[in-house]
């Protein structure tokens, strides 16, 4: 890792521009369009700077170190000129800028030392594919301004919905190109996934009929008022993703509109509280949009039952949405597919091909179990979207997009199931050898049996070990320890060499009471190894040496 820090020089300054020609206009004209430019000479110069970008990059993901070690707030400084240059700044110059600048301080998402983020490694055959998609710019919104791409994604969406719904053949070979027809909808990652869902969930549950237009046209306040209903909601356990209150928010719902449920032990949905709730919402006269099911909770990785769930669903005439965005891809596994049993039954799915679908930020999936459920999403324009175009954007909440799609075909045909499978299990296999280290060591504690590739667990220094034991620790020892975990937790960020997230759960099987500060170790680099989780924990121990003594804990506690 790069720990030099760059000065002022080595930044770029919008300011700094070059003297005024005698004709600008014509001068700038003639600078630009260089820009622009096709041909050898041309290709061969953006071929150059590329390579250079490029080779700056690849050193960087090269090393050891997850940052650098430049502050926020010193690098932020670097970023405060607002201007545009009047005159344009040189390429090679603003290229240079990237090298020095924005690379070395970007986070390196590659470094085996980096169990923190639930963003994946893409292998590097993608970064060829990238490159084409952004090279076509194709626009995804419309057949016209796409036509191949357009197929890709449609291919590339049935097959997903294949691994999901296990359908026949002759399903997918009916519905794969139909244009009237929609498996499911690319977009930019989960939220827009889950989003999406509960906006078709929403339309679902008020739908058009005699003497009403439906919520889309008339509006939520009308659609309460028809169905004689106090209030509208989303059902689902605590461990839900935030992006269901944004969901809330965006149709409508507000926050009351989002119930949250208990969860056990294992941090599942508790079905009695569940059944419950569902009860009470009859009582108050509240709709249920629809049950949410989590199937690989941000937090800590957990799974919902999700055939109890579907059951419950079916019987109460609800929507059932899953957001699998994290653990959909166990279905690779024939070890572990087991724990999504249930999620076949589900009327949408939400996916990340950014998490462990491994290719780049930026591409989310919403399988649909109904072809024609999009139905109360379509929209139309005078210039596009027309019925039966096969326009993809007629159902899409996002307009212009570009074809991400091609980078998760690309990935799937390549690394193929069997591949998956391997990954996925190797990643649960190294968090359960992570649980086991931290189980078996005396200075940390085990909080949660991972489920999937997610391990939460704390450090614990020696005078609080004995009392953690007998689980005998008072309130202000909880305190005390969290506020230690929080400050490793920073630190070791701080220092940029390793890193974990952290969160906090109020519902752990040993604490059901008591809000814990959890380390929260990613499992999903497919280079790492026991090795790597040693150094992590190692270096851990010699951060949490310095906050002790530095003495955070006894200040916190006064």
């Amino acid at each position: 890792m790069n720990r030099s820090v760059p000065t002022m020089a080595h930044s770029f300054r919008a300011g700094e521009e070059r003297a005024p020609a005698a004709d600008a206009a014509t001068t700038d004209l003639d600078r630009v369009l260089e820009l622009f430019a096709r041909g050898p000479e041309a290709d061969q110069r953006c071929d150059e700077i590329a390579a250079r970008l490029r080779s700056s990059a690849t050193r960087h993901t090269a090393q050891p170190g997850v940052h650098s070690s430049l502050q926020q707030a010193d690098l932020s400084r670097m970023f405060l000129d607002t201007a545009i240059a009047d005159g344009g700044n040189n390429l090679a110059d603003y290229c240079r800028f990237v090298i020095d600048t924005i690379v070395p301080h970007s986070i390196n998402m590659t470094s085996l030392r980096s169990f923190g983020h639930m963003t994946s490694i893409p292998p590097a055959f993608v970064h060829g594919i990238a490159d084409v998609v952004c090279r076509l710019n194709q626009n995804l919104v419309k057949s016209d301004a796409s036509r191949v791409l357009t197929l890709v994604e449609r291919q590339t969406l049935a097959t997903l919905h294949r691994l999901v719904y296990q359908r026949e053949g002759r399903f997918y070979d009916e519905h794969v190109q139909h244009h009237d027809s929609t498996l499911g909808i690319v977009c930019s990652g989960g939220t827009l996934a889950n989003i999406t869902a509960l906006w078709c969930a929403r339309n679902a549950c008020f739908p058009p009929c005699a003497g009403f237009e439906g919520v889309d046209e008339a509006g939520l306040a009308a659609a309460l008022r028809y169905h004689d209903a106090a209030g509208a909601v989303i059902l689902g356990s605590e461990r839900m993703h935030y992006s269901m209150q944004k969901a809330a928010a965006v149709l409508g719902l507000g926050g009351s509109g989002v119930i949250t449920v208990g969860v056990d032990e294992q941090q599942r949905i508790d079905l009695r509280a569940l059944e419950e709730t569902i009860a009470e919402c009859h009582r108050r006269r509240l709709r249920i949009v629809s049950l949410v099911g989590v199937a690989g909770s941000t937090d800590c990785g957990s799974i919902d039952p999700l055939a109890d769930l579907a059951r419950i669903a079916q019987r109460e005439r609800i929507h059932f949405h899953v957001d699998a965005a994290w653990g959909a891809s166990l279905l690779f596994s024939p070890r572990h597919r087991r724990l999504l049993a249930g999620l076949e039954a589900a009327d949408s799915v939400a996916l990340d091909g950014h998490k462990q679908l491994y290719v780049p930020v930026g591409v989310g999936v919403l399988l649909l179990r109904d072809p024609q459920a999009a139905r109360l999403l379509e929209k139309s324009a005078p210039y596009m979207l027309h019925a039966g175009s096969g326009d993809l954007g007629r159902f899409a909440l996002e307009g212009s997009r570009a074809g991400s799609a091609l980078l998760m075909h690309a990935s799937m045909r390549v690394i193929g199931r069997r591949g998956y499978a391997a990954l996925i299990e190797r990643h649960c296999e190294n968090a359960a050898c992570l649980a086991t280290l931290v189980a078996e060591a005396d200075d940390f504690e085990l909080l949660h049996m991972p489920q999937t590739n997610i391990v939460l667990y704390r450090y614990i220094p020696a005078q609080l070990r004995s009392s953690v034991m007998n689980r005998g620790l008072t309130a202000a020892e909880q305190c005390q320890l969290n506020t230690l975990n929080r400050n490793l937790q920073q630190r070791q960020y701080d220092f940029g060499m390793s890193y974990v997230s952290r969160t906090t759960l109020s519902s752990l099987k040993c604490y059901r009471e008591t809000p814990i500060v959890a380390l929260r170790a990613v499992i999903g680099n497919p280079l790492a190894g026991i090795d790597d989780m040693k150094a992590l924990l190692s270096e851990q121990r010699r951060i949490a040496a310095v906050v002790t003594h530095d003495g955070i804990v006894k200040l916190t506690d006064a």
